[in-house]
């Protein structure tokens, strides 16, 4: 898996294992192999090989954030509070589907972040470039907009 996971970072198994173990100072309890696996599914997530996912981001959007409305902190919150109320709602799956990606993206920096030690410099940075396409290029800005707010957010 960890070689898997080098390839996925484009580095080596070697500089994700001197990650972990500085990561393992700061928290002993990290378990490397399911912060490994949890990378490779994500991944597979934000490769998005069928275009599901991000169909289903611009479909939320659309209705939620339209790409004529300036992105707003007020946007944002209802945005938040759409994915809350309509989640499990099986009339509607695309707002499930839409947050499984954006929990992809969140996860994904995560684990680099907090036990993987950032083997890639900056974590959201990272991700952005290597499986944001699809998000920054969309005819939507507020998709990328919220990712963005959801990534800073993290950081502070």
């Amino acid at each position: 898996m960890l070689e898997a996971v080098a390839m996925e970072l484009g580095t080596l198994g070697e500089d994700i294992q001197v990650s972990i173990e500085r990561a393992l100072v700061l928290n002993p309890n990290i378990q490397p192999c399911e912060a490994c696996a949890r990378i490779a599914d994500y991944a597979a997530i934000l490769r998005d090989a069928d275009g599901l996912y991000m169909d289903a981001m611009v479909q939320v959007f659309n209705v939620e954030a339209p790409a004529d409305a300036p992105f707003t902190p007020e946007m944002e919150t209802s945005i938040l509070t759409a994915f809350a109320g309509r989640i499990n709602d099986i009339d509607m799956p695309q707002y499930a589907t839409a947050m499984e990606y954006i929990d992809a993206f969140v996860g994904y920096v995560v684990v680099l972040d907090t036990e993987l030690g950032s083997p890639v410099g900056d974590s959201t940075v990272f991700v952005m470039e290597k499986h944001g396409t699809a998000v920054t290029e969309s005819d939507n800005p507020n998709i990328a907009a919220y990712i963005a707010a959801l990534l800073e957010a993290l950081g502070g």
